[in-house]
């Protein structure tokens, strides 16, 4: 694995106290302790928020509990739904926007239990976060898809409420098996696929081995080639640095990691933090988290390069421009594109990594442009 090669130097680096690394272009990534950001006066946004029902069993109110339409077998017959009214689409023909708020739910897969959040009808769309993000990632993202198709955003094993299994190696191969059962579990055969940061090698390794279960493809700010930058080896080696490697899972490292990957530094309050802390509280779900980070064997991105092109449906590929966590975002979209002639580029230039936090809207709507294009 590509961890394995820098290993090596780890003891070289035992009793440390601060490590700066430096970008051409002048950026630094201390990776050391730091206290975190102070806190500056944020508006509240998405959360979750449950809300008592009235006589009939139905919701009053525009959070709370609801049961599921078509609960598939294993899965909880009630979920939680996500309070989402930061953002309002109004996107031409789906102003039903406003009515498709994401609802939690858990679901029984072997030995995992799986989280993810859904919302809407039609054909199936899974959505795909990365390193260290959850499903709470797309949430106001999945209300402009959710008009015209059912919208899935699983939280990977080790991330969010999903298992977090210490004993499991988090290889292509565990990814791959993770979401062909979850989507056999929900009844779905082919589905559309939006992959991001981590989630982009796991969904695509996924629809590389079972391309005829895959109808469009869009691909974000992600990882696809074996050639990785300065920036994500810094990444593996700040896994494995001690002391580093258990701030990096800390609630102040997870905050610092989210604050690096987005332009709008005011959209990471402590409120829309909490969901991603919440679930790496205990020693065990933070060295999961750590294990995730490091799983994957390079011979999987250069089988990914490799068949990506034989995929053979629509892609659209979009990117924030000012991503500081893969700073070779725009060399990997345009080989994207190379690799990919019919696939269309997008670069959103005021956005950062995390683009569904910086712009969830405008995201919201080249999304729903590529799914529906006949709209």
């Amino acid at each position: 694995m590509l961890i394995d090669s820098l290993e090596g130097g780890v003891n070289r680096w035992r009793g440390f106290k601060e490590t700066t690394w430096h970008h051409s272009r002048g950026t630094q990534l201390k990776l050391c302790p730091r206290t975190v950001p102070p806190r500056d006066r944020f508006r509240l946004v998405t959360h979750y928020a449950p809300a008592a029902t009235d006589a009939s069993g139905s919701r009053p109110g525009a959070t709370g509990l609801r049961a599921t339409q078509q609960a598939p077998r294993n899965q909880q017959k009630h979920g939680h739904q996500y309070d989402n009214n930061r953002h309002k689409p109004m996107h031409n023909n789906q102003t039903s926007a406003l009515h498709h708020q994401p609802v939690s739910h858990r679901i029984t897969c072997g030995d995992l239990e799986l989280h993810y959040l859904a919302c809407g009808a039609g054909e199936p769309l899974l959505l795909l976060h990365g390193w260290p993000t959850s499903s709470h990632l797309w949430r106001n993202v999945m209300p402009w898809l959710a008009p015209t198709h059912r919208v899935i955003a699983l939280d990977l094993p080790g991330f969010g409420e999903s298992s977090k299994p210490l004993g499991r190696t988090y290889s292509f191969k565990f990814y791959t098996a993770a979401i062909d059962a979850f989507l056999t579990e929900l009844g779905i055969a082919r589905t559309a696929l939006v992959v991001h940061d981590l989630g982009g090698p796991a969904g695509l390794m996924w629809a590389a081995k079972n391309p005829q279960k895959v109808s469009r493809l869009a691909l974000l700010n992600t990882l696809v080639y074996p050639k990785v930058s300065w920036a994500v080896k810094a990444f593996l080696l700040a896994t494995v640095l001690p002391g580093v490697r258990h701030w990096l899972v800390s609630p102040a490292g997870l905050q610092w990691t989210l604050r690096l990957g987005v332009v709008n530094k005011a959209a990471i309050t402590p409120v829309v933090m909490k969901p991603y802390c919440a679930p790496f509280a205990s020693a065990s779900a933070r060295r999961a988290l750590l294990q995730a980070a490091r799983g994957m064997h390079p011979g999987g991105f250069t089988y990914i390069a490799r068949q990506l092109p034989q995929i053979g449906v629509p892609v659209r590929l979009i990117y924030g421009a000012k991503d500081r966590i893969l700073p070779d975002i725009a060399a990997t979209m345009a080989r994207l594109q190379a690799d990919l002639p019919g696939a269309e580029l997008t670069a959103l230039p005021d956005c950062g990594h995390f683009l569904q936090e910086d712009a969830p809207a405008e995201l919201g709507r080249l999304l729903a442009d590529f799914f529906n294009p006949g709209t």
